[in-house]
C-alpha cells in the first residue's frame, strides 16, 4: 500500500522480531532501526579491519625512513600550530592539567639550565640589565595586551651551539615568535 502511494517508508504500530517500533521500508518491509545497526555493525568491522591495515602501513613508512617520518611530522605539526593557535592553546592547557608533574619537571630543568648558563662573572649592573628585559617585557604585555617574552637569541640548549644568560644575548619578543623560532639561533 506505502508503495503504491510512492512513500519510501510506512509505519505499522507493532514491534519487528527484534522489538523496534521504528518505521520500515516500502521495498524491502524491512524494520529502519534494524537496518541502521546492521550497516553500523559492518561498517565498525571494516574499520577494525582498515584501521589495522592502515597501523601496518604507517609502521613500514616509519621503519624504512624514520628521519624523514620524524622531520614531516614535525612540520606538519609546527604548520598546525599556526594555523589553529586557539585551539593549541586550549590543547596545551588541558595538557598541563592532565600533566602537572611533567610540566614541573620541564620548569625544573629550564631553570636549572638557565642557571649553569648564567656565568659567575657578570657584574651587579648585568644581573640587573636581565631583570630590566623582563620587566620590560611584562610591561610591553601590560600595555599592548599581546604577550611578550624574553628571548635568547643564542639558545641556551641549541642543536649546534648553546648561549649563555647574558644581557647581550636577550632580546623581547611576542610570545608566538618566540615559540615560533624555538630553540633555533634565527632573529625574529
Amino acid at each position: 500500500m506505502a508503495a503504491e502511494l510512492g512513500l519510501a517508508r510506512y509505519r505499522t504500530g507493532r514491534p519487528c522480531l527484534r522489538g523496534h517500533y521504528a518505521e520500515r521500508f516500502s521495498a524491502s518491509r524491512r524494520c529502519v532501526e534494524c537496518s541502521r545497526q546492521a550497516c553500523s555493525n559492518a561498517y565498525r568491522k571494516d574499520l577494525e579491519t582498515n584501521r589495522e591495515k592502515a597501523k601496518v602501513k604507517q609502521e613500514r613508512y616509519r621503519a624504512a625512513d624514520p628521519k624523514k617520518y620524524q622531520d614531516e611530522t614535525t612540520q606538519r605539526v609546527r604548520e598546525w600550530r599556526l594555523k589553529n593557535p586557539k585551539l593549541y592553546a586550549e590543547h596545551a592547557r588541558k595538557w598541563r592539567a592532565e600533566n602537572p608533574e611533567v610540566k614541573a619537571a620541564q620548569c625544573a630543568a629550564r631553570r636549572a639550565g638557565k642557571a649553569k648558563r648564567t656565568p659567575a662573572w657578570l657584574s651587579e649592573k648585568q644581573r640587573t640589565d636581565i631583570a630590566c628585559a623582563y620587566k620590560t617585557a611584562r610591561r610591553i604585555t601590560d600595555e599592548t595586551m599581546v604577550e611578550h617574552q624574553v628571548d635568547h637569541i643564542v639558545p641556551l640548549n641549541g642543536v649546534k651551539v648553546c648561549g649563555l644568560h647574558v644581557p647581550w644575548n636577550l632580546q623581547v619578543i611576542t610570545a608566538r615568535n618566540n615559540r615560533r623560532k624555538q630553540n633555533v639561533m634565527t632573529e625574529v
